[in-house]
């Protein structure tokens, strides 16, 4: 079993690379994800905003088994 790890996707940011990181939780196939800070930008938008516009990478991320999310300092408002 593999575990991913991932970093500073800035969700929320207008350059933020949100269609990657969409792509590769619908190829994850893994039981197990490191969310390792920064994957919100809740600097540049409300946090509703930041959360509405993504809510299908949330939707992903809620069906992996373990997720870790450790926050970073872009992921406080």
């Amino acid at each position: 079993m593999a575990i991913g790890i991932v970093s500073d996707v800035h969700l929320g940011w207008n350059q933020s690379r949100n269609k990657d990181f969409l792509n590769f939780l619908i190829d994850y196939n893994e039981r197990e994800l490191i969310l390792l800070g920064d994957i919100f930008d809740f600097w540049r938008k409300s946090n509703a905003t930041v959360i509405n516009d993504n809510d299908y990478i949330l939707e992903l991320l809620s069906s992996i088994n373990k997720v870790t999310y450790i926050v970073g300092n872009h992921d406080y408002s």
